[in-house]
């Protein structure tokens, strides 16, 4: 589960892997129409929630999301959503209703029923292939009290006063209509409901500052070459990173990180901020994209210099000299008056 999860938090472009896929297809049917904004979206997040498991993301790494849980919960193996549920739904008389956005292939909503955090729990997505995947798992672990519907969270439109919780695992940040999404939630929430996610709120478009693109690339430059053979392709080794375009972002997934770097200050226009934790990622995101699988978890040589890479990360955010990429947030829904206030009215 802590790997499922894991996958999840990642604000995960594998364009690499989805054009792979998509390739034959796309040179069969130049002569037709291209897709739209909500297709390739779809297109996208449907093949990406059938993949099989493997270790190319920074978070399938055992000792990076242990290294997460600690920045959120305070205990390496108390990861967000545990620790989200526990203190803040399970504590009361439990939640009734809960709702989980851009639900993939459906992990978070099944750990929120196994752990008992509600009854009941709403999960839609933009993508037919999550959805089914979603449901083919419930299904397969027999878990019930789910119910997968397919929308498109930008335009959704959501019962009033009805959620104790609204959840989002990277998410958010896949989201163009930022305040019509929080509008929706902030009057789907009951009074004392909270609003939890674990997001993506770096770069838009994932334009890195050079800055960062300096530091991935004079690390990769120090690492031995046993460390950075790509999984995607063995024969290669990955010998920089280069920053994407927004043109190629827009042609494969289009809503990546669209406004991710807008998250925060208009979240705090619409909600009260009750909890914010900074998990990283400012630089091992991408420098362990594809080559994560190099090392060796078993090996305490190769254990040593991963924990040395986190530690690094974490002195230049903890000193300033980088901003966290990642964090984790819980909010509750302002009264009127606090709105007004934020809203400069």
């Amino acid at each position: 589960m802590l790997a499922c999860l894991g996958r999840k938090l990642d604000h995960d472009f594998d364009f690499l892997e989805v054009d792979r896929i998509l390739a034959p297809t796309r040179r069969d049917t130049r002569s037709l129409r291209v897709p739209n904004y909500e297709e390739l979206v779809s297109d996208h997040w449907s093949i990406m929630a059938k993949k099989e498991p493997t270790l190319f993301h920074w978070t399938d790494s055992s000792i990076v999301m242990e290294h997460i849980n600690k920045c959120v919960s305070g205990h390496s193996e108390i990861g967000w959503l545990q620790y989200a549920c526990e203190k803040y739904l399970k504590h009361t008389s439990g939640a009734k209703h809960c709702l989980s956005l851009g639900c993939g292939s459906g992990a978070l909503e099944r750990q929120v029923r196994r752990m008992g955090a509600c009854e009941t729990i709403d999960a839609v997505d933009i993508a037919k292939g999550a959805i089914e995947e979603a449901m083919r798992l419930a299904q397969e672990e027999n878990i019930t009290g789910i119910n997968y519907r397919l929308e498109n969270i930008e335009n959704i439109r959501l019962p009033v006063n009805r959620y104790d919780a609204v959840f989002s695992s990277s998410a958010v940040h896949h989201i163009k209509n930022l305040e019509m999404l929080f509008e929706q939630v902030r009057a789907a929430l009951k009074r004392d409901g909270f609003f939890i996610m674990a997001e993506y709120v770096g770069p838009s478009q994932s334009q890195f500052t050079d800055k960062v693109v300096d530091i991935i690339n004079e690390i990769l430059q120090t690492l031995p070459s046993t460390y950075k053979k790509l999984s995607s392709d063995p024969n290669r080794t990955k010998q920089f990173f280069v920053r994407v375009t927004r043109e190629y972002t827009n042609a494969n997934d289009p809503s990546e990180a669209v406004r991710s770097d807008e998250i925060i200050p208009i979240l705090a226009s619409y909600f009260k901020i009750l909890e914010r934790r900074d998990y990283g990622g400012a630089i091992l995101h991408m420098l362990l994209q594809d080559i994560i699988a190099n090392f060796d978890h078993d090996d305490e040589r190769d254990r040593t210099i991963l924990k040395l890479l986190i530690q690094l990360e974490a002195t230049l955010i903890r000193e300033k000299a980088l901003a966290s990429d990642f964090c984790f947030l819980v909010a509750q829904k302002a009264s009127d008056a606090d709105s007004s206030r934020r809203c400069g009215f």
